[in-house]
């Protein structure tokens, strides 16, 4: 299943505690893949892991957070021809229990974004098919599910 030819990672929309906000954070400027870019909290799958592992880790590592109701929400994919390279993204919507980040030495800043500030970072320099996910969570229509309705009611 793993390959050098596939990729396959995942990146938590991370729904703020107590406000109407998502967590984005921005890669440090001596990062070697996208510096200074801002993000979702998110990465790799390891071999042996479940994705709910992998992200509950990266999670941990990149932002000190502990989630809860951790939901899939979409996934998307790509095939790169220049690296004949196969990627998947699954995009998950997930609670954070605290709003207490510790970032990783990867990442420089972070930002809760409610929908105003979340429309700007997506216009300027989140990674573009995480801007677009990023929009479509905005714009999505109240009745999905009751778990989306419940998160997506705040925004």
């Amino acid at each position: 299943m793993f390959h050098d030819n596939l990729r396959i990672f995942q990146k938590a929309a991370i729904f703020h505690p107590d406000k109407p906000a998502v967590l984005l954070i921005q890669r440090s400027q001596d990062d070697s893949f996208r510096p200074n870019q801002w993000d979702f909290p998110g990465g790799s799958v390891d071999w042996g892991e479940d994705h709910e592992q992998a992200l509950t880790r990266e999670i941990a590592e990149e932002v000190g957070l502990r989630v809860n109701s951790i939901r899939p929400y979409h996934v998307m994919s790509r095939f790169r021809q220049k690296r004949n390279r196969l990627t998947f993204c699954v995009v998950y919507l997930c609670q954070a229990n605290t709003a207490e980040v510790v970032l990783s030495h990867e990442h420089s800043k972070f930002a809760w974004c409610d929908k105003t500030m979340l429309e700007a970072h997506t216009e300027s320099s989140i990674y573009p098919p995480l801007g677009l996910e990023a929009l479509r969570l905005r714009q999505l229509q109240v009745g999905t599910s009751p778990y989306l309705e419940g998160l997506l009611e705040r925004f």
